[in-house]
């Protein structure tokens, strides 16, 4: 059973990001769960993707409640546009960054048993091999597709990312989730 807590309705079990202040790690967001929850506004949290030192075991750490935030909802995203603000998944958290460049391009693998017809060649003897291999999906699968470079204001970096690997940003303010605006 959860118990129950004043500190922002936090719960032992509740599943939290957790952000860092420490030096290389601002506007970064860790996946973690509630272990404890203090009358002191300290929550003891159990990383989901950080582990201790001597990697035996998950990072457990003490937080100030002001440190979590609840884990945002997934919003079903196809693609994202210039200026968009977005989270990146790297180094086993979420950073906040914005879309400064799109790479649209996706690369396909052939899965026939026949390397010939994976050729992608434009003459006229093989166009009947290509359209077979590109209608049929069992035949090809998408080994990369388009990248998003996004740009971290917090470290100046430029990283590219597949679709997969991005969020919506969103900015959790008084209890509810809002897609970021730089109006907020």
């Amino acid at each position: 059973m959860k118990k129950s807590s004043k500190n922002l309705n936090y719960r032992i079990g509740d599943s939290v990001e957790v952000h860092s202040n420490e030096e290389g790690y601002v506007g970064s967001f860790y996946e973690a769960k509630v272990l404890d929850v203090s009358k002191n506004h300290v929550l003891m949290v159990e990383y989901k993707t950080l582990v201790t030192p001597d990697e035996s075991k998950w990072l457990r750490e003490r937080v100030h409640v002001s440190q979590g935030r609840p884990r945002p909802p997934q919003l079903q995203v196809s693609n994202f546009n210039l200026s968009d603000e977005v989270d990146a998944y790297d180094n086993e958290g979420w950073w906040v960054g914005r879309i400064t460049r799109i790479c649209e391009s996706k690369y396909y693998a052939c899965f026939d048993g026949n390397s010939s017809s994976c050729k992608g060649s434009s003459s006229s003897s093989d166009d009947d091999d290509d359209d077979e291999i590109n209608n049929n999906p069992q035949k090809r699968r998408l080994i990369d597709e388009s990248k998003y470079y996004v740009y971290f204001s917090t470290t100046q970096d430029l990283i590219a990312y597949p679709l997969s690997r991005l969020r919506l940003h969103q900015e959790w303010k008084n209890g509810k989730w809002f897609p970021y605006s730089s109006g907020l």
